[in-house]
C-alpha cells in the first residue's frame, strides 16, 4: 500500500507539473507564444546565472531584459553568460519591498536555492550581505514607465519584491507577471490565495502554466498544494488576446 501511494503521488506530481525545467515546463512556452507581441522591456527578477533571460532574448531579441541577481558569485557568472548582449542589463542587487541591505543564505553547491528565505535546504549555506532595492524606486531611476513581462524567482521571496512595485501595479504599469508558488511559501505564508487576492485587486486574470498552456481558473483550496511551480498573471483585459489559455 505504501509503494502504491508513493507511485500515486508522484503521479500527480507529474500531472500538476511539478517541473522546474524551463524547456518542457511551459516556460518556454509562454516566451516563444508572447514572441507575437512587441515586447520591449522585460525584467528577470531572481535571474541565477541567465539561462530564462538568454531564452527571453532569444524570443525578443529587441528587448531590453533588466536582470536582478542578489548573490555576488552567481551575478559573476551571469556577467560572462551575457557578455557581448548589449540589450541585457546585469544588475548586480535584488529586488524587494525596501532599499538597502539584507541577509542572504546562499548556497555554493545549490546556487537556484539561495534567498533571503530561511528555507532549510540540506546543502551547506554561508550567510552573507547583500543589496536590495524597490522594484518603483528603480523604474523610477531609469525612466521606465512601462514593463511588459517580469518574471520573479526569488526562492520564497515573490511577495516582497510585489511590494516593493506597489506604484506599478496600482498604475497597471506591468502587463504580465510569471512567479513561483511552492512549498517555501508554506514559511512565508504568503499562500496562493494571497496572490490571487493581490493580483485581483490589481485588475490581472491568474493562471497555472502548463507545458503547452496556461490554465486562467478561478481559485480553489484544491489548488493550494505547494507544488506550483509557476503561475501567470496578466492584465484582464489582455489575457484573451495573447494565446496563451488550453
Amino acid at each position: 500500500m505504501q509503494a502504491q501511494a508513493s507511485e500515486c503521488s508522484k503521479f500527480l506530481e507529474c500531472y500538476e507539473n511539478f517541473n522546474y525545467n524551463i524547456n518542457s515546463n511551459g516556460e518556454r512556452f509562454v516566451l516563444e507564444t508572447l514572441a507575437r507581441q512587441p515586447l520591449t522591456c522585460i525584467f528577470d527578477v531572481g535571474s541565477n546565472i541567465g539561462t530564462w533571460a538568454l531564452l527571453a532574448h532569444q524570443c525578443f531579441p529587441n528587448a531590453k531584459i533588466h536582470c536582478f541577481e542578489i548573490a555576488k558569485a552567481t551575478q559573476e557568472t551571469l556577467k560572462r553568460q551575457t557578455k557581448g548582449l548589449s540589450n541585457i542589463i546585469v544588475n548586480n542587487f535584488g529586488l524587494s519591498n525596501r532599499a538597502g541591505k539584507t541577509t542572504l543564505k546562499f548556497y555554493p553547491q545549490a546556487r537556484a536555492a539561495s534567498s533571503i528565505i530561511d528555507f532549510p535546504h540540506p546543502s551547506d549555506y554561508v550567510l552573507s550581505k547583500a543589496s536590495v532595492t524597490r522594484g518603483d524606486l528603480y523604474m523610477q531611476k531609469h525612466g521606465i514607465m512601462h514593463v511588459d513581462f517580469m518574471k520573479l524567482d526569488v526562492e520564497g521571496a515573490e511577495d516582497r519584491v510585489l511590494q516593493g512595485f506597489s506604484n506599478a501595479l496600482r498604475n497597471r504599469l506591468i502587463d504580465v507577471i510569471q512567479f513561483e508558488y511552492g512549498r517555501v511559501n508554506i514559511l512565508t505564508k504568503f499562500l496562493l490565495h494571497d496572490f490571487y487576492a493581490l493580483f485581483r485587486e490589481h485588475g490581472y486574470r491568474i493562471g497555472k502554466i502548463y507545458p503547452n498552456y496556461v490554465d486562467f481558473r478561478e481559485y480553489s483550496f484544491a489548488h493550494e498544494d505547494f507544488l506550483g511551480p509557476n503561475y501567470l498573471a496578466v492584465r484582464e483585459e489582455l489575457a484573451d488576446h495573447l494565446g496563451l489559455a488550453g
